[in-house]
């Protein structure tokens, strides 16, 4: 059923495309992006990894972020590890939706300054009459030390995106979050979700259900 699903959507002019890289180095970012192929434009993206160790080894996102000029999809991840000196490599696989090109997308950012211990929400607002196809946040920069972690990034209503972040350790940071907008007289999303408890220190994942008939992914958030 999955593999009938992806060539009706390649058929539509839509397709997956994936990367996989490697990291080695211990609680330091690395800029890593995903090309769609062709003219083809980037919607949303994603990354996916090994599970965590017991504790909390694992590769994690500095970014989620749409490439326009670009077309593809950026994400910084950071191998965090909590007690470097036997840090393993680890790989992570970045993956772009790309399509055919549908309208001029405006990207505006809201930045927040954040202290240790501190926690705020960063939220972005589509200009005049346009509304969300998407959005994404940058700047989270936290390490074994401290610095600033992304809790969640997601819409919030047709032309609003959120992105929560909370100060951990010894300092804090910049965290920006970032909506992607096209013109339209009417909203171009609607979202399905899911939920799943995390016992402490514990690792869990969740999928969404299918999105309702007609419609198709476009980003993802959480």
């Amino acid at each position: 059923a999955d593999a009938s699903k992806a060539k009706a959507a390649a058929k539509k002019g839509y397709s997956f495309t994936s990367k996989t890289f490697t990291i080695s180095q211990p609680n330091d970012g690395t800029r890593f992006t995903v090309s769609c192929p062709g003219k083809s434009e980037p919607l949303g993206g994603g990354m996916t990894t090994g599970a965590p160790d017991t504790d909390g080894e694992a590769i994690y996102p500095h970014s989620y972020e749409r490439l326009g000029r670009q077309s593809g999809f950026h994400i910084s991840p950071i191998l965090y590890d909590p007690s470097p000196g036997n840090t393993q490599a680890r790989q992570v696989k970045l993956t772009v939706l790309c399509g055919p090109k549908y309208a001029k997308v405006t990207p505006p950012h809201t930045t927040l300054d954040m202290g240790e211990d501190e926690k705020r929400p960063a939220v972005v607002r589509c200009p005049g009459k346009r509304v969300l196809i998407g959005g994404g946040y940058q700047r989270t920069n936290f390490t074994n030390q401290g610095g600033i972690l992304a809790t969640s990034n997601h819409m919030t209503n047709s032309k609003t995106w959120t992105v929560d972040g909370l100060g951990l350790g010894k300092f804090g940071g910049q965290m920006t979050a970032i909506g992607y907008c096209v013109r339209s007289k009417k909203p171009l999303l609607s979202t399905v979700q899911a939920t799943t408890p995390i016992p402490p220190r514990s690792f869990a994942s969740v999928t969404t259900p299918s999105c309702p008939k007609g419609r198709r992914v476009a980003f993802g958030g959480f």
